[in-house]
Formats: C-alpha cells, sequence, structure tokens
C-alpha cells in the first residue's frame, strides 16, 4: 500500500483517482504511548472506469456540403453515468484535416442512458471541399470529449466558377464569342458547363448560349455568365 498525497484523514473519503483501474484500500489507525499501535483495516477493493463515447462508423462519404440526415451512431460507458434529462450529446465536425482544435458544432440529442444512440445531423452548407473530415460526440455532464469516426469522411462542394471578362459593346448582327472562366470541380467531376444569357433584360432566368453567338438588338442590356454543375449542384 502507498499513502494518499495528501494524506486522507477522518471518517469520510471521496476518491480521485488519476485513471481507471482496480484499486485497494484500507484504512490505518495509530496509537500513541504508551501502547504504539497501528491497526489496519479491512481491505477494500474499488473499480474505478472512466467515462466515454466512441463515434461509430459513418455511412454514405462523400457527402455534399448542406446534405441533411447524416446519422452518427455513437456508445458511451458507462451508461448510467450519462444521465436521461440530463446529459446533451452533441455531434462536432472536424476541419479538412481531421483536428477539432477549432470543431464545428453539429446537432444534439438528449442522452436516453441507454449506451447506444445516434443523432441526425446536418453537414453546414459552407463547409470547404476535403477529404480528411472526421465527426465524433461530446457530452455536457459529464463533460466528455468522445473519440472521432475512424475513416476519413470526404466533403465536396458545387464547383467555382472564375469571373469573366466583362463583355466588349458589340453592334447587332456581330459575333460574340468568349473565352470560357477557368473552373474547379471542389472535389466531384463537374457534369455540364457552358454560358448563359438572360432570356430577357433582368430577368434573371437564363438559357444556354451557343457560340460563336449573334448578338440581336433585343439583347441589348442582358447579362451572361457562365455556368458549371457537379454532383453536388
Amino acid at each position: 500500500y502507498q499513502s494518499f498525497s495528501p494524506a486522507q484523514t477522518g471518517a469520510n473519503y471521496t476518491p480521485n483517482f488519476a485513471s481507471e483501474g482496480t484499486y485497494y484500500v484500507v484504512c490505518q489507525t495509530t496509537y500513541g504511548s504508551p501502547c504504539s499501535t497501528t491497526i489496519t483495516s479491512n481491505q477494500v477493493t474499488i473499480s474505478v472506469i472512466s467515462n466515454s463515447i466512441t463515434t461509430g462508423t459513418i455511412t454514405g462519404s462523400p457527402f455534399c456540403a448542406g446534405a441533411t440526415n447524416v446519422s452518427v451512431p455513437f456508445t458511451y460507458s458507462a451508461a448510467s453515468n450519462f444521465p436521461s434529462g440530463t446529459t446533451t450529446f452533441t455531434a462536432q465536425l472536424s476541419n479538412a484535416s481531421g483536428s477539432f482544435a477549432s470543431p464545428v458544432t453539429l446537432q444534439s440529442v438528449a442522452s436516453n442512458a441507454s449506451g447506444s444512440q445516434s443523432i441526425s445531423v446536418t453537414i453546414p452548407s459552407n463547409t470547404v471541399s476535403g477529404t480528411g473530415y472526421r465527426i465524433r460526440v461530446v457530452s455536457n455532464n459529464p463533460p466528455v470529449d468522445g473519440t472521432a469516426n475512424t475513416s476519413d469522411l470526404v466533403i465536396n462542394t458545387v464547383p467555382t466558377v472564375a469571373a469573366p471578362s466583362s463583355p466588349s459593346a458589340s453592334c447587332a448582327g456581330g459575333s460574340y464569342n468568349p473565352t470560357a472562366p477557368s473552373v474547379t470541380a471542389n472535389g466531384s467531376t463537374v457534369t455540364s458547363q457552358g454560358w448563359q444569357i438572360e432570356t430577357a433584360v433582368s430577368s434573371g432566368s437564363y438559357t444556354s448560349l451557343t457560340l460563336p453567338y449573334t448578338v440581336a438588338l433585343a439583347d441589348n442590356g442582358k447579362r451572361v455568365r457562365y455556368s458549371a454543375t457537379n454532383g453536388c449542384g
């Protein structure tokens, strides 16, 4: 046996063990003169377990930013230490490298003290594309940072189109044949891309533009744009 540091005296003792395991505790009472005797109590066995949360396998990757109903399963123990009505579990998203230094908070669920639950989460729409994302579950009471899922998650986003050059003034009957701007796929293959022109001035509605395009007088004031889509939109 070894003494507690600092020494523990009195009739009550609240243990605070540094790690889980099995501990054996006795109480010693020392009597001074004239007996000078130390009496040791019966041994008490204390089993210490740590509270833990383990995130399970997350299926469905690759995801698009903005994806909904992503199921995050998790287990926790000891279940009785996460009581119903007291504990809330919250899912967190790492950065694209799997770091939780500044996690993104996702959805939460109240504990039912069963030891196994899941959280339905939404991938934030402003998430940048990446291939090394992880998700973990944390709790508030007791405060526990759970382990993350063990496989990298891929999150893709819609394509990014570089700003096209503004068209120069054209005469009716003239030819319009601009150079396409650069397109970044952001993880998902670009399935279509091309120039579009407004169907009417300031309508905000666009239709495909076949190049080279012959400019008409009715096109005066119309806007053109370059559009690209992939599996995320």
